[in-house]
């Protein structure tokens, strides 16, 4: 307190002695803080429009910043943004150090830094040696950490086409195995091109999972239906339209109790209609 007198105290007899009125210096001084404060709004206005026009319209430029970002902030710490520690989440079946290998390469001989077009090119040259990544997110965490998150390909079910296996995802995308003994738990499928139209199967599916937990094998047929194969040999014939009503007038038979015992086939292809044929019977 006794300071803050005394800076007071000398601070007016420096006024008197220049004779400055401190009522005009208060109003000087008001004025000087308005101005600056107008200012570093300006500043940081200019700074929003500036950093939103390269990020939407000149994105190429960004990785170059932060590139020159981290040059700059290395000369003045001790750390050196160079060496970095790369951690990839996500994958299972895809090679963690052949991933590795690449990042590893690109940013060592490139110095992508996170450029929109370097990664671009990385990504695509990850997903061209590992089949398994359906996407892939890379970004890099201060000071010296690449962040590598994988989403990889759900198999959904076995395609088999002139001896060659492929596992199929829900999506419809197949990936080249040597044998499907691992993937014995799936639904195999059969058929020209089956695996373009899974995805039509994988949406009625869903709809009850305990009755297509049953499906052993799907066949397309004449490039318009789909045959399902039940466990206990039953067979489903699905309608070429209309899907998944028919399947909803399935799995409401299912839940009738004894409504499946020996059932050979459920004709399903003429439209409010459902044929039942039994070993032995038909009706």
């Amino acid at each position: 307190m006794r300071s803050i007198r005394k800076f007071y105290k000398r601070l007016f007899k420096i006024l008197t002695i220049t004779r400055i009125d401190p009522r005009s210096l208060r109003l000087i001084s008001s004025k000087l803080m308005l101005n600056l404060t107008r200012l570093i709004v300006a500043l940081i206005l200019l700074a929003i429009i500036t950093s939103s026009y390269i990020y939407f319209y000149q994105p190429q430029y960004i990785g170059k910043i932060k590139y020159r970002s981290l040059l700059l902030l290395s000369k003045y710490t001790n750390v050196n943004f160079n060496k970095f520690r790369i951690v990839i989440n996500g994958a299972v079946k895809s090679d963690k150090r052949i991933i590795s290998d690449i990042i590893d390469n690109k940013y060592k001989t490139q110095n992508i830094s996170d450029s929109l077009i370097g990664l671009n090119e990385l990504i695509k040259e990850i997903k061209s040696k590992q089949k398994w990544i359906d996407s892939i997110h890379i970004f890099r965490s201060l000071p010296n950490l690449i962040n590598v998150n994988i989403v990889e390909y759900v198999p959904f079910a076995i395609w088999r086409d002139h001896g060659n296996h492929y596992v199929v995802d829900s999506n419809g995308q197949i990936i080249a195995i040597d044998s499907d003994t691992d993937y014995d738990h799936l639904i195999v499928l059969s058929g020209n091109n089956a695996y373009s139209q899974v995805k039509s199967l994988f949406n009625i599916m869903a709809i009850n999972p305990e009755i297509s937990s049953r499906i052993y094998s799907a066949t397309w047929v004449g490039n318009r239906r789909w045959d399902l194969r039940f466990d206990n040999s039953l067979l489903i014939k699905m309608p070429s339209s209309q899907i998944t009503n028919s399947w909803k007038k399935l799995v409401k038979l299912y839940n009738t109790n004894g409504s499946f015992y020996n059932l050979k086939t459920i004709d399903l292809r003429i439209k409010d209609k459902i044929y039942l044929e039994y070993n032995n019977i038909k009706s």
